[in-house]
């Protein structure tokens, strides 16, 4: 029966000023160490280290890369400059973090380039390459960027130290929701719905959060007993969802389907 069931992926367009969907399937495409393994050049245990490295170049290479894009700077060429830099030195932390923030942030600077730059997969192994700094940015980045590609359960505690760091980070609280939600489990499920209700309350206005918000709904009602209230929780987050999205948004029609879905399994299940 679940696997008769639609489940909305939470990779939509993630529009709300961060994030992209993983590229499409390629013939002969050469999967990534990370995206094949799911574990990084360098291990896990960087993301457990503390942060008590100089934070300050990459905080001015953050800086540097947005006062650029602010100026109309040629996102193609911008990303080449910080790419050659991680070429000709690709132990240097700096470089990696350089050329790994410009694909990133070029790729979430507007819808328009959402669609060029969306293809991350050599990013984690690219910061993986480089010693580990032990700097807040360099971990945030790390996680935003391996969670996009490939969300990792190993991720969960590195999300949650980010959050206690900054509890006004959409970004990070988005992706860990995704982490969250590889582990099936009450306890992690009602931590990725609070994450949700806060990102929902933090822009109301959003038909992305309202479609999250619906996922885990529908996750809860799928894996943990078919309550109805799960159910109807989704489905009226789905329809607000459909009430802020344009009249073409081919996510409205994604949400019909879940919504359809989720009133015929009532039906069925009577509950």
């Amino acid at each position: 029966m679940k696997k008769q069931v639609i489940i909305l992926s939470l990779l939509f367009l993630l529009a709300f000023g961060g994030y992209t969907l993983r590229p499409k399937p390629v013939a002969n495409r050469v999967w990534t160490r990370f995206e094949q393994t799911g574990t990084t050049l360098d291990g896990w245990g960087w993301a457990a280290q503390p942060w008590t490295g100089d934070d300050r170049p990459c905080q001015k290479i953050r800086a540097d890369i947005k006062k650029a894009l602010n100026a109309n700077h040629d996102p193609d060429a911008l990303i080449a400059e910080y790419k050659a830099k991680a070429d000709a030195a690709p132990k240097d932390p700096q470089a990696a973090f350089g050329w790994a923030f410009a694909a990133w942030r070029v790729a979430t600077w507007s819808k328009e380039y959402q669609r060029k730059y969306s293809d991350f997969s050599d990013l984690p192994d690219a910061l993986a390459s480089a010693p580990f700094p032990k700097t807040y940015n360099y971990a945030r980045l790390r996680f935003l960027i391996q969670a996009q590609v490939r969300p990792m359960p190993q991720l969960e505690e590195l999300g949650k130290r980010l959050v206690n760091r900054d509890p006004k980070d959409i970004d990070v609280k988005y992706q860990l929701i995704k982490v969250l939600r590889q582990v099936p489990s009450p306890p992690e499920n009602q931590e990725a719905l609070k994450l949700a209700q806060e990102l929902v309350q933090s822009d109301p206005k959003s038909a992305l959060y309202y479609q999250v918000l619906g996922n885990i709904y529908e996750g809860a009602y799928l894996d943990f007993g078919f309550k109805k209230s799960d159910a109807q929780k989704a489905i009226a987050a789905f329809q607000k969802s459909q009430e802020l999205l344009p009249p073409d948004d081919k996510d409205r029609e994604r949400a019909t389907a879940a919504i359809q879905t989720l009133q015929n399994n009532m039906e069925t299940l009577n509950r």
